[in-house]
């Protein structure tokens, strides 16, 4: 079964994601001293939510260790900073919902039941 890693400190993506991809073992993560490293590694992607400027560390952490991550934001500012990465991707997450998981679907190849 794949896996999702989801970085999300106030559960808000983690739970769309939950739902909507019931196929694949989601798993949220919200403190980094708690990662275990291989499960990283193995994840087929990792969703890291972007709430302020110290939300910076955990991308970085993330980043070294699997480079299939996708960076979601409210904030446009902060996800322009993330945009200039180039092998990350972005979502804004003030777009539809639908629109979102459209997004994923086609931009990862994942399909949800």
């Amino acid at each position: 079964m794949n896996s999702i890693v989801v970085y999300d400190k106030k559960n808000y993506f983690f739970r769309f994601l939950k739902y909507k991809f019931k196929d694949h073992n989601v798993i949220k993560k919200n403190v980094i001293r708690k990662i275990n490293i291989d499960e990283l590694k193995k994840a087929t992607l990792i969703f890291i939510v972007i709430y302020e400027d110290l939300d910076i560390l955990p991308f970085m952490f993330f980043h070294k260790i699997n480079n299939n991550i996708i960076v979601c934001s409210d904030n446009k500012f902060l996800l322009s900073k993330y945009e200039k990465f180039g092998d990350i991707l972005c979502y804004d997450l003030t777009q539809p919902k639908l629109f979102l998981f459209n997004s994923i679907n086609e931009k990862i190849g994942i399909n949800s039941i």
